[in-house]
């Protein structure tokens, strides 16, 4: 299965949507070509693993590893394939493919492995045309930021790209001794939980990563988000969509303060983004919840 080559150097067929995560990079790539035509994409090597995910069934193709053909077939949708960077791959597809891509490097895993699994990651097993309904389920919820950036939400990507190492890392991973102090982790204190709701209140405006607020509680991110959901029963994205969507409430009752400036000022990154989010969590949009409000 291909891994991660360089959208520079790919046909006119292809399209590419791509994001960086503090984890690593994810990517959607389409080709509605493909054929006998196709040349052979050398893969970039890198200290690294790739893991690629089918959105539909991609019926033929070709790759070899450090010169050898190690597979030459179809993958089914929801199949994922797993493999190590540092080995000289390349590849060729041979019918048309729509998959996403996750690039995450290694020193990011061991970090991760120690924190979330409390053991050292040996390795992960080089897997190819493995179902996974887990991956293809997390890729699915990757799609509406993977199409327009820029009305993502850093949080939610990075926990989603979170739950993704964990399971990938619990399902094919190996590992080594326990980490003392992982295994000593407790859970999250009453301190804590106040510091990281204050300052995600008082930055409702920026962009917020899992980074960004774990560093204020003295925690690691995955540690953070996995004690603050346990705590509060809200993923840390999910607890940030209702503070903003309350912050804009308190705006919205005066008359005077424009759409615009409140989807700004709450986070959202355009006046449709925080339309959308309003309706979803309150059952009507900014505009009717404010007549209402002032009825």
């Amino acid at each position: 299965m291909t891994q991660h080559a360089d959208p520079s150097a790919m046909p006119a067929s292809r399209r590419c949507d791509a994001l960086q995560t503090p984890l690593g990079s994810v990517m959607r790539m389409v080709d509605a070509a493909g054929g006998a035509h196709a040349g052979t994409v050398r893969v970039p090597q890198a200290d690294a693993y790739s893991i690629i995910v089918q959105l539909r069934d991609f019926t033929s193709h070709k790759l070899w590893r450090d010169g050898r053909l190690v597979y030459s077939g179809g993958h089914a949708r929801q199949t994922l394939a797993l493999t190590d960077l540092n080995h000289d791959y390349a590849c060729q597809h041979l019918s048309a493919f729509d998959n996403v891509r996750f690039r995450l490097g290694r020193s990011e895993l061991d970090e991760l492995s120690e924190d979330l699994m409390g053991k050292r990651l040996h390795r992960l097993e080089n897997v190819q045309h493995t179902v996974d309904p887990v991956v293809h389920g997390l890729a699915q919820a990757l799609l509406p930021s993977l199409r327009r950036p820029a009305h993502s939400d850093p949080l939610f990507i990075e926990h989603v790209t979170l739950a993704l190492v964990s399971h990938v890392m619990g399902r094919y991973g190996s590992h080594g001794g326990v980490v003392e102090a992982a295994a000593a982790m407790g859970g999250m204190t009453p301190w804590q939980e106040r510091r990281a709701k204050e300052f995600m209140n008082a930055h409702l405006a920026h962009a917020l990563t899992l980074e960004d607020v774990a560093r204020q509680c003295g925690m690691s991110r995955s540690h953070f988000a996995r004690s603050f959901k346990k705590r509060t029963g809200m993923a840390p994205f999910e607890w940030l969509r209702h503070a903003r969507v309350a912050r804009a409430k308190v705006l919205l009752r005066t008359r005077a303060v424009p759409l615009s400036y409140i989807a700004a000022e709450c986070g959202f990154t355009d006046q449709s983004h925080f339309a959308r989010v309003f309706t979803q969590l309150v059952g009507q949009g900014p505009r009717a919840w404010r007549d209402a409000a002032h009825a």
